[in-house]
C-alpha cells in the first residue's frame, strides 16, 4: 500500500511538472510584438504625421531608432491617453481620420515595450509614408 501512495503521489507530481513546463512552452510560442509587424504601422498611421521635421510633434518617429529612443514615453502618453492628441469625444461619436489608438493598439504599444521592444524582421518594415508638405489635408482644390 505504501508502494502505491508513492507511485500515485510521485505520477502526479510529474504530471503537475509536464503541465507547468507546457505553459512555459505556450507562452513562448506566443506571438511577440514586434516593431515591424505591429508598432511601426501604428506610429506611422497615428504618430509620424505631427512627430516629422517641420510640424508640431517635438520630435521625429519616423524610425525604429527614434520610437525606441522614446519608447518609456509612448507606453506612458498613449496608455492615459495624452497622445495622440484628440479633444472629441470618441464615445459620442466619430470623424473622418481622427486620431484615436484603440484599447488594443494601446495594449500592443504596452506590451511590445515591455517585452524589450523587439524589432522583428527589418525587411518587413514598412516604408515611411509619404506626407504632404504644406497642408496636412494636402493641396487644396481652390486657394483665394
Amino acid at each position: 500500500m505504501k508502494n502505491s501512495k508513492g507511485y500515485i503521489y510521485f505520477i502526479f507530481l510529474y504530471t503537475l511538472v509536464l503541465t507547468s513546463c507546457g505553459s512555459e512552452v505556450e507562452e513562448e510560442r506566443a506571438e511577440k510584438i514586434t516593431y515591424s509587424e505591429h508598432i511601426a504601422p501604428l506610429i506611422y498611421k497615428h504618430c509620424s504625421n505631427c512627430h516629422r521635421p517641420g510640424e508640431a510633434g517635438p520630435f521625429p518617429l519616423l524610425t525604429y531608432q527614434d520610437v525606441l529612443s522614446r519608447k518609456q514615453l509612448i507606453k506612458t502618453v498613449t496608455k492615459s491617453r495624452f497622445m495622440p492628441p484628440w479633444p472629441a469625444d470618441a464615445s459620442y461619436t466619430h470623424f473622418v481620420d481622427e486620431k484615436v489608438l484603440s484599447q488594443e493598439e494601446i495594449d500592443l504599444i504596452v506590451r511590445w515595450v515591455d517585452e524589450g521592444c523587439v524589432i522583428g524582421d527589418s525587411l518587413n518594415i514598412p516604408s515611411v509614408p509619404d506626407f504632404p508638405s504644406g497642408s496636412q489635408l494636402g493641396k487644396p482644390d481652390l486657394v483665394i
